[in-house]
């Protein structure tokens, strides 16, 4: 982690380097040393205890013990690697869902909001996730599980699902090529309880707050002015007017967020999901 968070900061030194002015340059020296001190920081002391690598410990979906494999037979192996959009991937990136008041008819995903440095000023919301650990070898779903914990503080009690994938690229990622996302639907470890304390990561994360499928829907994916949030501690209670002014991370990222509220109806439809 302490190796990508530096390369990030090199990159974005390099590009605000080419500007020719003295405010970009400026700019790009301040997010250098500060995102070294930050990932000195994670390094050293900010990081949660990290679950051991390997196979996932919760309760795996019978359905789903293709994915938990590690990276290099995942991409040798799975038919999802082998189509176009994914030809050539070298960083696959998993993602854990996770839901609150599963049991009501307004469930509530959880959503995190990125520390301003990592996006250049500029903090957007996504769910917890992030990428495999190749050494030592790490499968889709550990890492979907352990990315929740570092993330969130939160323990996972299964994956249930797939609901969504997509391919992306980010500027601060030149040197993995392609990326591919997978989201899973994820249950929490005493359900509702395990989620009552949300413990981030302030390197990756400033802020958390729970959205309805509604809230969600309203988000958009532009850069606008939005206002301060109200916060409760680290969590954000958005007003109803302030959803639609809450910028998402990505559009893939939103879109598959929308098909977890789909996939979990249709799990408790058919009685198959665990609070």
């Amino acid at each position: 982690m302490f190796v990508a968070l530096l390369a990030i900061s090199i990159s974005s030194f390099a590009i605000c380097f080419k500007s020719t002015t003295a405010r970009a340059l400026l700019h790009g020296i301040v997010e250098f040393v500060t995102t070294l001190a930050l990932a000195a920081a994670y390094n050293f002391g900010w990081r949660l205890e990290s679950l051991p690598v390997g196979k996932a410990d919760c309760r795996i979906a019978p359905e789903l013990s293709e994915y938990d494999v590690p990276l290099d037979v995942f991409l040798a192996t799975h038919p999802l690697a082998a189509r176009p959009e994914f030809s050539n991937v070298q960083r696959v990136s998993a993602t854990a869902v996770v839901f609150r008041k599963i049991d009501t008819d307004n469930p509530e995903i959880l959503l995190l909001q990125s520390a301003s440095w990592r996006l250049r000023g500029n903090a957007k919301w996504e769910v917890t996730g992030g990428a495999l650990d190749r050494w030592p070898r790490e499968t889709l779903l550990r890492a979907a599980e352990r990315e929740a914990w570092e993330e969130a503080g939160v323990r996972l009690a299964s994956i249930e699902a797939v609901v969504y994938y997509y391919p992306f690229f980010a500027w601060w990622m030149l040197w993995t090529g392609r990326n591919m996302k997978i989201m899973f639907l994820a249950t929490v470890d005493g359900g509702d309880d395990g989620v009552r304390i949300i413990r981030l990561n302030p390197v990756e994360h400033q802020a958390f707050c729970w959205a309805t499928r509604e809230q969600l829907e309203e988000m958009t994916m532009h850069v606008v002015d939005k206002g301060p949030l109200e916060m409760h501690g680290l969590e954000a209670r958005p007003r109803p007017d302030q959803w639609a002014h809450m910028q998402y991370i990505s559009e893939g990222g939103w879109t598959g967020a929308l098909r977890a509220f789909d996939e979990l109806h249709n799990l408790k439809r058919r009685g198959l999901y665990l609070a």
